[in-house]
């Protein structure tokens, strides 16, 4: 009776938990350039699940979709790469990747708990972003503060006031003489900063001349122009208004 049996052959697959996953990124990305996002799992049977999940300010954001994938047999290790075209408002964006494995059951159930990757926040670079010009009040032979506030990544390594009268082509202004003060370039965030050039006994001609700011950092220059007006800029104040009903 025993001849009469066949053998039965098993496949056993042991499976064994992912030993790491981990998310590589460039150390900067410049704003509207593509790059590349690789997500590396090393070991673990069977092949694990990834996903990536992104995050600003506690808002999710929709993460790309993997647009090649590479394994090393050898190594036991496999490479995802993902291509995103991050935006200025994408800086410190989170991106994190997580691993999941299942069994191969009709309804799959998870094996091991979920392993998560390092969090990387994406530096998102650009030039001196525009803004529109901006005037200032000034009053004849007072002194006037002048303060221009930009958004730059990286902090810019060049900032030059000018002034330019009508028909030259500008006077760069330092702290040479006693009608400039110029201060350091303050940094009121990672990406916005604060530029200030103190204008002392303003005169007619400060009021004709054309003034700017120049910023540069290694993506670019911008320029920030500003005039002054002896006519008052503030906001107005609301007026209380008193009415008699005569009855």
């Amino acid at each position: 009776l025993a001849t009469d049996l066949e053998a039965t052959r098993f496949e056993i697959e042991v499976a064994t938990r992912i030993e790491s996953i981990s998310t590589e990124t460039p150390t900067a990305f410049v704003a509207n350039q593509p790059n590349n996002i690789t997500r590396v799992p090393v070991g673990g049977k069977p092949e694990p699940h990834i996903s990536i999940a992104m995050a600003h300010d506690g808002m999710a954001a929709t993460p790309p979709s993997i647009i090649d994938e590479m394994s090393n047999e050898a190594s036991n290790v496999r490479t995802f790469i993902t291509s995103i075209t991050p935006s200025i408002e994408d800086h410190g964006m989170k991106i994190q990747c997580s691993a999941k494995q299942f069994d191969n059951a009709s309804v799959p159930q998870l094996l091991f708990s979920e392993k998560f990757s390092t969090p990387v926040v994406l530096n998102v670079t650009f030039p001196p972003q525009p803004k529109s010009k901006e005037t200032f009040q000034a009053i004849l032979g007072e002194s006037v503060n002048i303060t221009i506030e930009f958004d730059s990544n990286p902090i810019p390594n060049i900032t030059e006031w000018v002034e330019e009268a009508p028909g030259d082509n500008g006077l760069v202004l330092g702290n040479g003489s006693d009608k400039y003060q110029i201060e350091d370039l303050v940094a009121l965030s990672d990406t916005k900063f604060q530029a200030t050039i103190r204008i002392n006994a303003v005169t007619e001609d400060d009021l004709k001349n054309n003034f700017y700011l120049m910023a540069t950092n290694s993506l670019g220059t911008k320029k920030y122009e500003f005039s002054h007006t002896t006519d008052d800029i503030s906001t107005p104040q609301p007026q209380n208004l008193t009415v008699y009903i005569i009855i």
